[in-house]
């Protein structure tokens, strides 16, 4: 049997309460709060699912200001590990550049240099682990 809670239509309680794998939320936004989390989540190298699943998820942790903000300076230091000056120098020298080569499992592919994770990506696939 299906429980009533406030969202406008029937919600499944039980399967919710069950569920083994993520499940979809959604909600609607004036377009700039949408455009201002999405920015917001690139600088962090999240995607805006991502970023709203902690701050959705973090929400009531040691207050949502003071938390948000530990959680985000503690991705920022994890942001600094790979994004330096040596990355995004690489970056600008490749970008629009497409390098074939062949992953860890032996697959060839091709890979358009249009995001600065993608140096890292081609590097760990051009070094070989024995």
């Amino acid at each position: 049997m299906q429980n009533q809670i406030r969202t406008g239509r029937m919600l499944d309680v039980n399967a919710l309460a069950t569920s083994k794998t993520k499940v979809t939320l959604g909600f609607k936004c004036e377009p700039v709060l949408k455009m201002d989390l999405a920015l917001e989540a690139e600088r962090f190298g999240m995607s805006l699912s991502e970023y709203v699943e902690v701050l959705v998820a973090r929400r009531h942790e040691n207050g949502p200001e003071s938390e948000l903000k530990s959680v985000i300076e503690q991705l920022k230091r994890r942001l600094t590990l790979y994004e330096n000056d040596l990355l995004y120098k690489f970056f600008n020298k490749y970008k629009g550049q497409t390098f074939h080569f062949k992953d860890q499992m032996g697959k060839e592919s091709d890979l358009l240099i249009d995001q600065p994770h993608h140096i890292y990506y081609y590097l760990l696939n051009a070094v070989k682990f024995n």
